[in-house]
This record gives C-alpha cells, structure tokens and sequence, in this order.
C-alpha cells in the first residue's frame, strides 16, 4: 500500500466510470510514472467494474467492495463517505480525480474535500435542471461543483454553465470528453466471437442491428413497461430490422423483456457485453435506443441516430446537432422517435460527429492536472506544457505556478 502515499488517485466504482477514468490513468502514468499515479475501486459495481476494465488491461489499487454492504443509495453513500474518508486520512493522496455524478464521485470527492485534499472533477458542468431525472446524478454532480477545486468541461455548453455558476474562470477548463478517447481505443480491438457471430447472423438474415440499452432506476416501473411495449410493437412492424439488447444486471427491465422481446424472432436478448463489444455493435447499428448517457455521446460520436428514452437529458449537444431525438417514455413518443431515428438511418449518410471531443481529451487532462497538481517536492515547471490557445479552453495554465509542500495549487485569484 506504500505506493499509494503521496499519489494522484484516480477514482472510479462503476463501469462508466471506469471506461471514461481509464484513459486518464493510462495518460498521467505515460507522463509521470505508474508510482506517482493510484487507481481506486470503491466497488459500487463489481463484476461490471473489472469488466469495463480488461481492455485496458488494468487492475486496481485498492477496492473499497462496497457492492452487496449497501442496501440502497443512502447505504452505499454512506459507505464510500466513510471508507474513502479513512484511506484519504491514512494515506494523504495529493489529489483524487473523480469523474462524473455518480455515488461513488460525489461521495469520494466529499470525502476528499472533508480532509482538505483537492478535488478534480472530470465531466464537470453537465445539468438536466431536474433534480430527479437523473436521480440522484442531477444532485452528485451539483455537489461536486461546488466542492471541486478544478472543473473539465467536456463540452462547451457544460463550460458555459459553470462560468454561469460563478466558478472562477482560471479553474474551469475545456477538455473534451474522456469517454470518446475511451471508444476510439475500443475500436482498435477486435470483438470477441460471439459478438461477431451475432452480428454476422443478423446480416446474414437480411436484417440490420439496433442496439439498445435500458438501466436508469427513475425509468422503473410504468415507463418501463411502456417503452418495452412500444418498443416489441415496432420490431413485430419492422422485421427487417434486429433488436440487439443486453440486460443490465439491476433487472429494471428482465421481466417485461423476456415476456414482450424474448418472444420475437428479431429480437435477441442477453446478458451485459463487454465494453469494447458494445462499441463495435453501437458502429454496426442502424440506431440506438437508449437511457444511458454514456451511449449518447458514443452513438452520436459514430454517426448513429440516437432515441433518448428520458424525461430529460445533460447531453443536449447531440439533440441539438440532430443526431438524436429527446423521445421521453410515453409510447407515441417513442414510436415518433424510432421511426424518426429508423429513416434517418435509412438515408444512409453517416459522418464521425465532433460533439463532445476529438479523442484527445485524457491527454490534455493530463497536461491540466500536472500544471496544477506537484508531482515532485520541487517548483514545477509543468506550466510550459499549456500551448497558447483561447483562455476558455485551458483556464489559466500560463500562470506562474509555485508550489510546495503546503500548497499544491498554483496562485488562483490574484
């Protein structure tokens, strides 16, 4: 455990975590050395965390395993407050990165904060303007905000809504999107057999794959029932088409997925795939439907028509370049949306999309967070590496930057 006194950790607990935390990582250990870098599991999925890390080729540091000790969301908040809490007491890390709006982010990042360590906030900045959809994100990422003490906007709309917030300018910074990085290097890999089998097999029916997601616990219930209704009778109307459906280990949807979708030819229900499977089926699809706010961004990247089955949605960049449709979860609207999605498809024009990034995000992170954070014990000069660019891409790198041993940020408001 010596290796983790002293350290930048990088924090992560679920699968999204983990596929957009993962290049991060990778880059400051590429810069710095895998000594001055920790990753940190809290467990809040479990076999789907270590899932999502295999194409990486990465093994955590340490592993809070709070899956299974938590029986509901204030269980397992309560757990990473407390546990994080005493591993940051223990081991005085130089700062944790923590990434998006889930439990295991917020309650790190409050951890962190509550004994005075800074706190990095990748994908800062996203806002749905409803505290319940998505619950509890909507609140996680608000509560980082107002903790973190650097801010990565993935997008120029989340930059723009934190400058609105009044977070001082030179602490917010215009990264890109970790989570695109994450899919162009996915994509080098090869699929495993029984990805390719199926998506051989539906070709080989004269058929085109659409792949579909379903997981968010404010979607449980009615709306539910509803989108998998809508949902069985549009494939019974289109069988040309393959509904390609993993189902996510919470079970929201099992039940009426195997009564509605488990019975049709066309449909093909299984369990979760992994991460580099589910980029190569998102490429090979017609369309995409979709709760999952890491899907929007991977789909849209691609090309392929987005049905947002949500109330609302932080990722309105993709609505708003028209490469995905806000379908909400009554059933006309959900139809409207996939028959919407099915002949945008059927135009058969589809460019990469440069909406929330270029690939590169994790390496300017990078460049962000060791021109912020000490390294060594003495004055850094990693402030060279910050090209000269507009002011709102990269904060205020420029600025000199003194540091030791008490205070690790640069000079901030002066």
């Amino acid at each position: 455990m010596s290796k983790l006194n002293n350290t930048i950790w990088v924090v992560l607990g679920t699968r999204p975590e983990a596929i957009k935390q993962a290049p991060v990582y990778l880059e400051l250990v590429k810069q710095i050395g895998v000594e001055n870098v920790s990753l940190i599991g809290t467990g809040q999925h479990a076999e789907l965390l270590n899932q999502a890390l295999r194409p990486f080729r990465l093994k955590l540091d340490v592993n809070l395993e709070i899956m299974g000790r938590g029986e509901d969301l204030t269980g397992i908040s309560a757990l990473i407050l407390q546990e994080m809490g005493a591993h940051i007491k223990k081991y005085g890390p130089r700062c944790l990165i923590v990434q998006g709006d889930t439990s295991t982010a917020a309650m790190s990042g409050l951890a962190a904060f509550l004994n005075k360590v800074p706190v990095i906030h990748n994908e800062a900045g996203l806002r749905s303007y409803d505290n319940f959809n998505p619950f509890p994100e909507e609140i996680n990422r608000k509560i980082l905000t107002n903790i973190a003490d650097i801010h990565l906007a993935p997008t120029k709309l989340a930059y723009d809504v934190l400058i609105k917030e009044n977070i001082a300018p030179h602490n917010v910074y215009l990264t890109g999107n970790t989570g695109i990085d994450a899919l162009m290097m996915a994509l080098q890999s090869v699929p495993t057999p029984a990805t390719l089998n199926l998506l051989n097999k539906i070709k080989a029916a004269g058929r085109k794959p659409v792949f579909m997601t379903a997981h968010r616990r404010e979607n449980a219930g009615q709306g539910m029932e509803d989108w998998i209704s809508c949902v069985a009778d549009f494939f019974k109307r289109h069988p040309e088409l393959a509904l390609v459906f993993p189902l996510h280990p919470n079970n929201l949807a099992r039940e009426a997925a195997d009564a509605k979708l488990g019975v049709l030819e066309n449909c093909h229900l299984m369990d979760p795939v992994g991460y580099v499977d589910c980029c190569h089926i998102l490429g090979d699809s017609h369309f995409v439907v979709t709760d999952s706010g890491g899907i929007q961004e991977e789909a849209s990247t691609l090309g392929v028509p987005v049905v947002v089955c949500r109330k609302t949605t932080e990722r309105m960049e993709a609505v708003n370049s028209e490469i995905a449709i806000l379908a909400g979860l009554k059933i006309e609207s959900i139809i409207r949306a996939m028959d919407w999605a099915n002949k945008k498809a059927n135009k058969g024009i589809r460019t990469f999309q440069n909406i929330y990034g270029d690939g590169k995000a994790s390496q300017t992170i990078a460049e962000i967070v060791l021109s912020r954070i000490m390294v060594n014990d003495t004055t850094t000069e990693m402030a060279a590496l910050a090209v000269e660019t507009e002011p709102h891409i990269y904060g205020d790198l420029l600025r000199t930057t003194v540091l030791d041993k008490k205070n690790i940020y640069g000079v901030k408001n002066v």
